[in-house]
Formats: C-alpha cells, structure tokens, sequence
C-alpha cells in the first residue's frame, strides 16, 4: 500500500494557492494523509474545490487538524477526539485510531507543552492565542497544555501492548514529537515550545513503525528514534520560500 503524505499546504495564503495551482498533487497513494495545517475549516466552504480535488482523485484521505485549522474558529467541539466526514472518503480525523488494510493509523494534533517560564513571550508571539477561541475567549497556553496531556494519553493508550499490533503502525501528528534532528536555524529560537515537545521516552517505549509530523516548515531529512522512522513533507509559506524542499509526489511504501 502506497501512503502519500503532506502537510502545511496553507491554502488560506494566495501565493500557497497560485503554488498549488500550477503543481496539482499527483495521485499516487492508495491513501493521502494530510498531516495538519491544510486550511483553517472556517474556510472550508470557501475551499470546497480542493476538498472535492481530493475526494474525487483519491481512494482516501485522512486529515488531522493542525493549529491553523482552528484559527478563525472554536476549538471548543475538538479538545478530546473528532471524527467528520467532509466527502464520502475524505475524514478529518483527531485523536482517533484507524485501521485501514493492514496498516493502523494513529492520528493527533499532538499539541505541544509549554513551560509557565515560557508562556508570556509565545502567548504574545503566536496567532494561535488571538485567532483560536475556547469557550468564546482566546486559548492560552494552560489550554495548550491540557490538549498535549489529552494527545499523549490517547497516543499511550493506542500504542499499548493490550492492542493486538497489525503489520504496521503509522503515527501522525501535526505537532513535533522530537527536538532530534530539529532544524539548526530554530534550535535557540524562543518559541519552539509551541512546535515542538521532547518524547523520545515515549518513542523508546511504544516504538511505532513510522512518524509522519509537520508545523515548522522544514524538510528535514528522515531520521530514526529506535525502530521508529520519521518523516516530513511540508510545503510552509511559499512568499518566504519555504517550499523549496517539498515533494508533491512523495509516498511511503508498506509492504
């Protein structure tokens, strides 16, 4: 089975959408994940075309909501696990676990932990704590802290040993589950606490077969925790050039 994977596409961006526009996604999974930040879905009307691009090219698509899906929006229906179907086959999927053919697919937003030493400079610094409401007021980074605690105990419970494992597990989050392999240029950046979390523990312990994440916008090179292999496709903003490294046509093969 061929599983395509992308995230990041910000098509709420002009430039992103003119990008994606002269390089359609090309069909080549049996299955297309979208690994968060595709379109916030208050939008999701106004971008109909590309849902319907998806659902008639592809067998099936599953998209878990990153930060930006919820700008614009309440997170309010989506802090424990979401399930909705766009199209007949295109799912928008958080805390929740698939299985498809032989592959179990295990999907989270992931958010990250922030620090209360960090909390002032990135609820100052981040959209996210102007444009997602909780309960009609902006999320803060208490919120943040609570959705990562919901992420990981999903993740631990569908990772357990009490879940019959099939041929292979493919974990998929929008957020980033290592600060291995980051990227040199935001190693001392203040706010990697909202991209990012330490899990290499839990990624020792549970030791799913692949990793698919995205958020910072760059292509870093697949990397391995254990048996754990991890990888990235991300587009970013196009108008900072960031999509240089991105692979329209990138899949991983399951055999």
């Amino acid at each position: 089975m061929k599983v395509q994977f992308l995230s990041d596409l910000h098509i709420e961006f002009p430039e992103n959408r003119q990008w994606l526009s002269k390089h359609a996604i090309p069909v080549l999974g049996d299955v297309l994940v979208l690994a968060g930040d595709i379109m916030p879905l208050a939008q999701l009307d106004h971008h109909a075309d590309f849902i319907t691009y998806l659902s008639d090219h592809f067998s099936q698509v599953f998209w878990i909501p990153g930060n930006h899906e919820y700008y614009y929006h309440a997170i309010d229906d989506y802090v424990y696990t979401s399930e909705i179907d766009l199209r007949k086959n295109v799912k928008l999927v958080h805390n929740k676990a698939v299985q498809y053919n032989d592959v179990r697919f295990v999907f989270s937003t992931l958010w990250s932990k922030v620090p209360s030493s960090l909390a002032s400079i990135i609820q100052e610094r981040l959209s996210d704590f102007f444009l997602i409401k909780y309960q009609n007021k902006p999320i803060d980074t208490d919120l943040y802290n609570v959705l990562h605690d919901i992420s990981v105990q999903f993740l631990t419970r569908e990772l357990s040993d009490e879940f019959s494992q099939p041929s292979q597990t493919i974990v998929v989050t929008h957020h980033v589950p290592t600060l291995y392999k980051y990227p040199s240029k935001y190693l001392h950046s203040k706010i990697n606490a909202a991209f990012a979390v330490e899990m290499k523990d839990f990624i020792h312990a549970t030791q799913p077969d692949f990793w698919i994440f995205g958020h910072h916008h760059s292509n870093v090179k697949p990397f391995q925790i254990g048996k754990t292999r991890f990888l990235t496709n991300q587009l970013g903003y196009v108008r900072y050039r960031e999509h240089t490294g991105f692979q329209p046509n990138l899949f991983l093969e399951i055999a």
